[in-house]
């Protein structure tokens, strides 16, 4: 029998919860350790629980992960366990955040800083389209901080993740508001320029510290997202 998730790890905290997942801060062998593993009880691990109703999806996020392993700018799965309802996705705690907690701590990020930045996340991009994936979902809460000091990012969660090819799935309309791009929310066709569009507005988040589509409530800011002209604000 393969090991349950309770007994190689323990939650230390939760650090998001959504409708059908969950990704929590974990530690090794907390309990009753053996005299080996205590030598590892300072590491920490993020495990992202999804539940099995909508186990197609994370069987796909599985099997775009491992085809990613090794891939530079790109999170890297260590294990996964299953267990009766949920499947459990394993990988490094970055204990520095998100991108987005990352600008929100500092002040205006430097002309520099932003070039470090965006070339990793454009050769990650590239990464994942040359894998023929599409990640629909990218925004500064999906870039992990690896180094805060040399700014060392990677791509994370590949939740709604899809291969190109999948002539099914790239109707679907997915991604974030203010992020994903205007043709998803008129026909919900999803191209490789959709990532690079979201990625532009990844771009602009950094550069001014504001979303480049605005409004008072969600209506307003998905008909900004969905009829503005982004080049008007630059």
């Amino acid at each position: 029998m393969y090991p349950s998730l309770e007994e190689d790890y323990c939650l230390v905290c939760p650090i998001y919860k959504g409708i059908s997942s969950f990704v929590g801060k974990y530690q090794q062998n907390c309990i009753n350790p053996t005299k080996n593993q205590k030598k590892s009880q300072n590491q920490f691990f993020a495990i992202k629980t999804v539940e099995n109703s909508h186990d197609q999806d994370s069987q796909k996020e599985i099997e775009y992960l491992r085809e990613l392993l090794e891939q530079p700018y790109i999170t890297q799965l260590i294990k996964v366990y299953e267990s009766k309802n949920s499947y459990h996705l394993v990988y490094n705690y970055e204990e520095n955040g998100t991108l987005l907690q990352y600008i929100n701590q500092n002040q205006v990020l430097q002309e520099i800083q932003i070039k470090i930045l965006m070339k990793q996340l454009l050769q990650g991009l590239n990464v994942i389209h040359k894998f023929d994936l599409l990640h629909r979902d990218l925004k500064l809460q999906n870039i992990i901080v690896e180094d805060p000091q040399f700014l060392k990012v990677r791509i994370i969660d590949f939740g709604m993740a899809c291969k190109n090819s999948d002539k099914q799935r790239i109707k679907q309309r997915c991604g974030t508001l203010g992020y994903v791009a205007p043709e998803i929310l008129n026909s919900g066709y999803t191209t490789q320029k959709s990532d690079i569009f979201s990625l532009g507005c990844l771009f602009y988040n950094m550069v001014t510290k504001k979303s480049i589509f605005s409004g008072s409530n969600t209506v307003q800011i998905a008909k900004s997202n969905q009829q503005d002209n982004p080049l008007l604000r630059l």
